[in-house]
């Protein structure tokens, strides 16, 4: 009995503390243009407050496609710009609270997906345990739930549904133009994996960025790779370039160097067995650095991992017997959506296979990781292009985010 006594002093004493932390404040002393979490403590708010301080008036939103608030490593920021999310209801017609990839302490901006509506706090949206809201009587267009999923099929525009039934598909449109993009400060930390560093694996592309030499980069992969579906690939506003592209430039403007060019030899729908055998498309450019991202689609046909290794394996070693200075990235795939039926397979399977790959001139970028710990955060229809298998522009952020701390890091 006396335990029983003990545990629940221990558990009440944990839930007056947890309260008490959270214990709303007088946000009088903030700008009074933003919208601040309920839950919001002195301390954050002196923390916030020194936070804003610091910013410019420039930094406190983002209107429009910006390579450097866009390549602002997300696991080491207070401020995230334009994370997306998918305003999907209910059964009932209601929206649930929307969780963010951090909790925030201070929502700068609500904008529909091309940037140019920005969305009024309070009256369209609130923050409320740390959660977005979505407001039932404001402005903010909603996806109907039937819309989303579906009874029936829809030839071009569905997928079937693990379980039974029909799931909403698209390129593009049905999600690029519904998400809406939300800047806010966070006081959180980033729990998962950080991704790492290896430039020390690419020594002949590390000199050649120091020394501001030409630097020939191709990409090759599947449709991922090609740019689906990141706004500028698409032509619709914010026209967010693809990850190849984003990277590409910020190398260019982060070295300083003009002789850094790149080539996107990435096909759409293709594998890592295509990939080995159509290697000259790429031998043939006399590439510095290749980034080569297939593995999608080759777990949704669930090539096992034993071929598709040796496939990635092949790519580099072919491209290096014609060209021995070339350096390669093995990019390890984002995850298909598991509400599809079909499309999640081997996909985390392969990426132990190409870790073992690596060596002098082969790196590994792991989105995988990445990718699995965003959807511990995240649901996958805030931040895919199709709902099955492609990036939006946020994750395409982190491929480029991604791939960049691999090379210079």
């Amino acid at each position: 009995m006396k335990r029983k006594i003990l545990s629940l002093f221990l558990i009440l004493f944990v839930v007056i503390i947890l309260t008490c932390d959270y214990t709303p404040v007088d946000t009088s002393s903030l700008p009074q243009e933003y919208l601040y979490n309920d839950r919001i403590n002195k301390k954050e708010v002196e923390k916030l407050k020194e936070i804003l301080e610091n910013l410019e008036d420039y930094e406190k939103d983002c209107e429009e496609y910006d390579l450097h608030k866009y390549m602002k490593y997300l696991w080491d920021t207070n401020i995230v710009y334009n994370e997306s999310v998918y305003p999907l209801e209910n059964e009932d017609g209601t929206i649930s609270p929307i969780p963010l990839m951090y909790e925030p302490v201070c929502i700068l901006s609500v904008r529909d997906s091309s940037l140019e509506t920005e969305y009024k706090k309070g009256v369209d949206y609130d923050l409320v345990n740390g959660k977005l809201v979505i407001k039932e009587t404001g402005s903010i267009p909603r996806v109907k739930h039937k819309e989303y999923w579906l009874d029936h099929e829809i030839s071009g525009s569905s997928f079937p549904r693990t379980g039974g039934g029909y799931i909403l598909y698209g390129q593009g449109e049905p999600f690029l133009s519904k998400q809406l993009a939300v800047t806010y400060i966070h006081l959180g930390e980033w729990k998962g994996e950080i991704p790492k560093g290896k430039s020390s694996l690419l020594p002949k592309t590390t000199a050649k960025l120091e020394n501001k030499e030409e630097l020939k980069i191709v990409f090759y992969g599947d449709s991922i790779g090609e740019g689906c579906n990141s706004s500028g690939f698409h032509k619709v506003e914010p026209f967010a370039d693809d990850w190849c592209s984003m990277a590409t430039k910020y190398l260019k403007e982060k070295y300083d160097n003009d002789y850094i060019t790149m080539t996107n030899a990435s096909v759409g729908g293709m594998d890592s067995a295509w990939g080995y055998n159509n290697y000259k498309n790429v031998s043939r450019l006399k590439p510095d650095l290749v980034v080569v991202a297939f593995g999608m689609n080759d777990g949704s046909l669930r090539v096992p991992v034993n071929s598709y290794t040796w496939n990635i394996g092949k790519i580099v070693e072919r491209i290096r017997s014609e060209n021995e200075e070339c350096e390669f990235v093995l990019v390890a795939t984002m995850l298909a959506n598991e509400d599809v039926a079909g499309f999640a397979g081997f996909q985390e399977d392969y990426l132990p296979a190409l870790l073992g790959l690596e060596e002098s001139g082969v790196a590994v970028a792991d989105m995988t990781t990445v990718h699995k710990y965003l959807l511990s955060k995240k649901r996958y229809y805030d931040m895919t292009g199709n709902n099955v298998n492609h990036p939006n522009d946020f994750l395409a952020r982190f491929y480029a985010q991604v791939v960049i701390e691999t090379i210079t890091g």
